[in-house]
């Protein structure tokens, strides 16, 4: 078996600049990150895809080494910047898998533009987020959006403050070395605190569900074993409500965030749903 050697590549997108790894030749596959991640979550996934495919893992707008949008950071605007990438990369259509916010981002890019996506695969999208909180919760978000001083504490204390705090975006109990956790760790505690506010309102304000039903891609929909209740009901519903979902696969004992929790299984379980005649 030969091992894809990953390159690290930049583009000038509409004079902003994109960074993203590449590997492989073929029909390719984009991989989009987490939040508040980076490209280099892919890196594993990257060289088994690269065996069959061109994998493509990039930096979201205002994360990693990509520089941000002028306007706001919604899923359209993200949506419009992806394939703006794919314009400046000479890609007509590719696959398109996304983890997490990456996959509630993969969504809205197959329902924006759909002649742009062959297949879709995504891990664990929260689709809603807000009606599933406590009022306690409730409350306390809505102080948050109101005060920016308590969202730069709640950013910066509790999402790139510490690696503990890190830790829990990998889910509970994540079997994830602190070798791999922290490279990971010091580039999203770079992200600015514009791009970390605007992509969280998305994540925690935009509902996703009545769009579910636009999206017409062949969707593959992935989530670990030791989910908890949340995400596994939202991944239920997706199956569910997509039209041309296929069954709910379950990789057990895993965690969120496949990419990073799993690689390998992750990595051979959407080579395998991509390669389905």
């Amino acid at each position: 078996m030969t091992v894809e050697r990953i390159e690290l590549r930049e583009a000038i997108v509409r004079n902003r600049r994109v960074s993203f790894i590449e590997a492989g030749q073929g029909f390719p596959v984009i991989l989009l990150h987490g939040w508040p991640l980076s490209k280099e979550s892919f890196a594993s996934v990257v060289t088994v895809l690269a065996e069959t495919r061109r994998a493509l893992a990039l930096d979201l707008p205002g994360f990693g080494s990509s520089e941000p949008l002028s306007e706001r950071h919604s899923y359209p605007n993200l949506a419009g910047a992806v394939v703006h990438f794919l314009d400046s990369q000479k890609i007509d259509k590719a696959d398109i898998a996304g983890v997490s916010f990456g996959g509630s981002l993969a969504l809205e890019l197959a329902r924006i533009y759909p002649e742009r996506v062959q297949r879709l695969v995504v891990n664990s999208p929260p689709l809603f987020f807000y009606d599933k909180l406590s009022p306690g919760q409730k409350l306390t978000l809505l102080l948050v959006d109101s005060f920016p001083i308590l969202k730069n504490i709640l950013y910066r204390r509790y999402v790139a403050g510490s690696a503990v705090a890190f830790r829990l975006i990998f889910g509970r109990g994540a079997n994830i070395s602190d070798e791999r956790i922290r490279p990971l760790f010091e580039i999203a505690r770079r992200v600015r605190l514009r791009i970390l506010d605007e992509t969280a309102h998305e994540l925690v304000w935009t509902d996703l569900r009545p769009r579910v039903s636009l999206v017409r891609a062949p969707t593959l929909v992935l989530i670990g074993g030791r989910e908890g209740r949340f995400f596994r009901k939202q991944s239920e519903y997706l199956v569910k409500n997509l039209p041309n979902a296929r069954p709910l696969e379950v990789i057990p004992e895993a965690n969120h965030l496949l990419a990073v929790n799993r690689p390998q299984e992750f990595a051979l379980r959407v080579n395998r749903f991509l390669e389905e005649d």
